[in-house]
């Protein structure tokens, strides 16, 4: 006898245009602008402001996705869960 009953569980994986969507929807929450997000993240590196501005910029148009380290970096400075900008 089966104590819990097996289900089958579906998750709806998002495509790259929704996922630079909620990025773009969860940097708008966290009241930051794409400038604002780029010193965090790029802050001490040796990149341009513009440079990493445009890289915000090409993330929330899904023109390029960010590493797993940047990934992780932003779910942190957004205050969101992996699962809630991929899910």
């Amino acid at each position: 006898m089966e104590i819990f009953e097996k289900k089958s569980i579906t998750i709806k994986e998002v495509t790259r245009s929704e996922f630079a969507m909620r990025l773009q929807k969860a940097r708008k929450e966290a009241k930051l602008t794409q400038t604002q997000v780029a010193e965090a993240i790029f802050h001490g590196k040796k990149h341009s402001k513009t440079l990493t501005t445009r890289t915000i910029s090409h993330y929330e148009r899904d023109i390029s996705m960010p590493t797993v380290d940047i990934f992780a970096q932003l779910c942190k400075l957004y205050n969101v869960t992996p699962n809630d900008l991929l899910l």
